[in-house]
């Protein structure tokens, strides 16, 4: 295994969040692989090619007839593997990678990355916090080098926001200096510090297709933060807010039988009747209503559970002071 060439995708490429996967209409069907193949290789190779878009790294498939046989979806894999597998290398992690597949998942782990970037560089500013964005800079970096040896002539080295990092010119950890970090209730353009997690699940900017679901990466919570400070006031929950554990401690203690996740699913999809600006104080209304609802249900069929179609009916809003 020693002999054999490094993985050309990042270990940690994970695309498992971007639904679509690109495709060059052209550049497949002028490729040997489609020419050369009949019907049941060309069904196999593209089953492996869709397969590989959400393995880890992207872009890879293992090295194991059993498992090809089963992604390829082929009940004769002997017959087509040869054709179906044309193309793939073997790199020293003991994996298959193709070139051309690995091309558009490292563009599109590049955009994935620089949207991590950009969206902790507006979150720094906004809310006068530090981020570190180093690990994020050093995966680009690494990215760019792997897509520039087997794709020098990808769009996605040309862009200005990929050269700027690569020479270096924007900084490991941004800040926002001279800024009062004094925090006013009565303002609402005031946002509190808030905690920084990674996550896979960014419900902001996901999207579809190539760059489609790019905006994956940084999460900071619109739930955490400095108690009576509030978001600007509006109808729809902020798509940044997420559960924090202190929420869901709040939540086992005083909305047992809600499903905090499923509920808070509704709770974000929700459009509200009047506007809200303590998100968190109508996210624990949602969940007291959910925890009703439940017991209501275990008390069984004999009893009608009330109806929840109309949310407009309910002020969620209620016993939260206005700014």
């Amino acid at each position: 295994m020693n002999n054999l060439p490094s993985p050309i995708v990042p270990e940690n490429c994970n695309l498992g969040d971007f639904p679509f996967m690109p495709l060059d209409v052209r550049r497949l069907l002028s490729s040997e692989t489609w020419i050369l193949g009949t019907g049941d290789e060309r069904a196999a190779a593209m089953c492996l090619w869709l397969e590989s878009w959400h393995q880890i790294p992207a872009g890879s498939l293992p090295d194991n007839d059993r498992m090809l046989a089963h992604l390829s979806q082929c009940v004769k894999w002997g017959k087509v593997k040869e054709q179906a597998l044309r193309g793939w290398i073997k790199c020293s992690d003991g994996r298959l990678y193709h070139k051309v597949v690995a091309e558009k998942a490292l563009e599109a782990w590049i955009e994935k990355l620089l949207n991590s970037i950009s969206g902790a560089t507006g979150n720094a500013k906004r809310w006068d916090i530090e981020i570190d964005i180093s690990e994020f800079k050093a995966d680009l970096i690494r990215s760019v080098e792997l897509l520039r040896d087997i794709a020098p002539q990808s769009k996605a080295l040309k862009k200005s926001s990929v050269l700027k990092i690569m020479t270096g010119s924007a900084g490991d950890k941004i800040k926002r200096e001279n800024i009062s970090t004094e925090l006013s209730p009565h303002d609402p353009e005031q946002i509190a510090p808030r905690l920084l997690h990674d996550s896979a699940e960014d419900r902001n900017r996901q999207g579809q297709g190539q760059g489609q679901g790019q905006g994956q990466g940084l999460s900071i919570p619109a739930s955490a933060g400095i108690e009576g400070v509030k978001r600007r006031s509006t109808r729809k929950c902020p798509p940044d807010f997420e559960i924090t554990p202190e929420m869901r401690t709040w939540g086992a203690a005083n909305a047992g039988l809600a499903n905090l996740d499923a509920a808070t699913d509704a709770f974000r999809d929700h459009t509200f009747k009047n506007a809200i600006s303590d998100w968190v104080g109508a996210w624990r209304n949602w969940m007291r209503r959910d925890h009703q609802y439940a017991q209501e249900k275990q008390k069984g069929p004999s009893r009608r559970a009330p109806v929840r179609e109309n949310f407009d009916a309910i002020n969620y809003g209620e016993g939260i002071s206005p700014l």
